[in-house]
């Protein structure tokens, strides 16, 4: 099945969460609309993260995917740019579909 024009997309806008520089938490990542529609299911995950950045722990069941992250200790706390987390699905299908979507974490102090 062909993807519909209407495929998820944010343009021009990066989805950002502003968070403490000592946080450990958990960022999901939904995919169920977009799997629903090509009547799939995620098979494997992978987050690529940025190097600053700590993987605690991973996940996912059919339509979800979850990662816990933490910044490095070693990473000065009056960071300012925001880093890149991707979460990457390979579906059941064959061929499995591979997909990427990205959020950004903004660090300031709470």
């Amino acid at each position: 099945m062909a993807l519909p024009v209407e495929t998820y997309e944010l343009i021009g806008v990066k989805p950002t969460y502003t968070v403490d520089y000592d946080m450990q938490l958990d960022f999901p990542f939904d995919w169920t609309e977009y799997l629903l529609l090509v009547g799939d299911v995620i098979d494997t995950v992978e987050f690529v993260v940025d190097s600053r950045l700590d993987i605690v722990n991973f996940g996912h069941d059919d339509t979800h995917a979850t990662v816990w992250l933490k910044l490095k200790d070693d990473v000065a706390r009056d960071l300012k740019e925001t880093l890149q987390v991707t979460c990457r699905i390979t579906t059941d299908n064959v061929p499995p579909r591979i997909d990427d979507r990205s959020i950004w974490l903004k660090f300031k102090q709470r």
